[in-house]
């Protein structure tokens, strides 16, 4: 009986989208012998933080994560701070097998806790980060970003030896049409997401690739160390892509979801010198 506060907390995600999606992709624990995939949880800011830089994309190395509280914090946070006393809360109990309401209450504080441990984890990951990325709108119109269960949909390429730019990261595209909805960013906002470029031992040049609406953006060149492993689609990985070819990405084409838009996109490269 008392599970079953967890078990709902935990379907409330995957409903939600998390569920499918490993929280922790792009973090530094994550790194693994082949190619990652990417996640990117994202804040949005009510001001534009370069007013000197007029790029819409500035990726920059000296740039550290500044204050970033991520939309995965933000969503555990949300979870953590549910009011046990509303009216929903008491209508959830009712639909439980709970007999005892303060046995309800006390099992929902404890998961309340845990919530809060995890956003405190996130934002100590997150503004761990190698570099902050930030998007900036600079201009009169709003522009939107489809967002997968809290992130930016992005993937790093990197130069490899031949000089070639190749993907170090693969897109997985989740099935829920849950999982999708709009990243509005408005006239003078911008993005803060964080990345790590330090993957490995071998000195390249990277870049970000953002799927918007209808526009894939390339960030400006960056440093970074890769591994060899970085270039390298893992068995399980190669299978799945197999299985169904929408869902693993290497954001080459315009999505949303599992939905290929027919005419190529525009893709727009975002220019700034190098370092």
């Amino acid at each position: 009986m008392k599970s079953i506060l967890r078990i709902l907390t935990i379907l409330t995600l995957s409903l939600s989208g998390y569920g499918q999606t490993d929280l922790y992709c792009n973090r530094k624990e994550s790194i693994i012998d082949s190619m990652k995939r990417a996640w990117y949880p994202f804040q949005v800011v009510d001001s534009i933080r370069f007013q000197e830089n007029n790029n819409f994309i500035i990726a920059n190395i000296n740039n550290k994560p500044i204050d970033f509280v991520s939309s995965e914090e933000q969503a555990y946070r949300r979870l953590a701070s549910e009011e046990p006393w509303s009216e929903s809360f008491f209508n959830e109990y009712k639909r439980t097998e709970y007999k005892d309401y303060q046995a309800y209450l006390s099992d929902f504080r404890k998961t309340s806790q845990e919530w809060d441990s995890l956003a405190l984890n996130e934002n100590k990951i997150a503004n761990s980060m190698d570099m902050a990325v930030w998007i900036q709108n600079q201009t009169n119109d709003t522009i939107f970003f489809p967002n997968q269960d809290g992130s930016l949909i992005a993937i790093i390429e990197s130069k490899n030896k031949k000089g070639n730019w190749k993907p170090i990261q693969y897109w997985w595209f989740s099935w829920c049409g849950n999982s999708y909805e709009d990243l509005i960013l408005p006239p003078n906002n911008s993005i803060q997401i964080g990345l790590n470029n330090q993957l490995g031992g071998i000195p390249t040049k990277m870049r970000l690739k953002v799927h918007g609406r209808d526009t894939l953006y390339l960030s400006n060149e960056f440093n970074g160390k890769v591994s060899i492993d970085d270039f390298v689609i893992n068995y399980q990985t190669r299978f799945e892509m197999l299985e169904d070819k929408e869902r693993i990405s290497f954001l080459d084409s315009v999505h949303y979801g599992l939905t290929v838009f027919p005419d190529p996109p525009e893709i727009i490269i975002i220019e700034e010198e190098n370092e």
